[in-house]
Formats: C-alpha cells, structure tokens, sequence
C-alpha cells in the first residue's frame, strides 16, 4: 500500500557551491513521505548531498555525500529536510526539490 500526501512544495536552490549550505532553512519544511531531489542538466558539475554540515565534494572517504549530477534524481525517505546539506565539486550548481 502506497501513502498518499494532501500537500507538498516545491522549489530550487540556485546556489549551491564549493562551500557546504543547509538546502532547507525553512522551518515549515516537513517531509511527511519523502524528498526528491533533481540536479538540471544545465548543471556542469556535480552536487554532493549529505546529513552532515561538513560535507565534502569526492575529497574525504569519511565526510563526502552523495553524488548526484545533471539529469539525475534522488529521493530521500527523510522526515526533516533541515537535515539535508549540499556542496558542489565546482561553480555554482542549483538543483529542484519536490518535499511530499
């Protein structure tokens, strides 16, 4: 049985370098199911999604996130989208968000 959700938001963030940001400030933001994120493919480098504010761009085994590149989607079964930090390997990347 799937769970449905009566409301969700949706978004970009536009600015997300080589210094690590929370992608969610707002407090309001509660994931009831999940949160999915997509990297455009106008993006030319790569986005690293962690829970952790120290997170890293492919430079540490133990601080680095997750890759995510242009064209591609994941989708975090999270509660708390204030637990979600990003850090691009180079330039200014931005990414869309869908929070259900």
């Amino acid at each position: 049985m799937h769970s449905t959700a009566s409301q969700f938001k949706t978004g970009r963030v536009s600015n997300i370098g080589t210094t690590g940001i929370q992608i969610f400030d707002d407090q309001t933001a509660r994931a009831m199911i999940s949160i999915n994120i997509y990297c455009p493919t106008g993006n030319d480098g790569t986005i690293y999604i962690s829970d952790n504010s120290g997170v890293t761009a492919d430079s540490d085994d133990d601080t680095d996130g997750y890759p995510v590149s242009a064209d591609d989607t994941l989708e975090l079964k999270i509660r708390n989208p204030q637990e979600v930090w990003a850090i691009a390997d180079s330039g200014v990347q931005k990414l869309f968000y869908l929070i259900v």
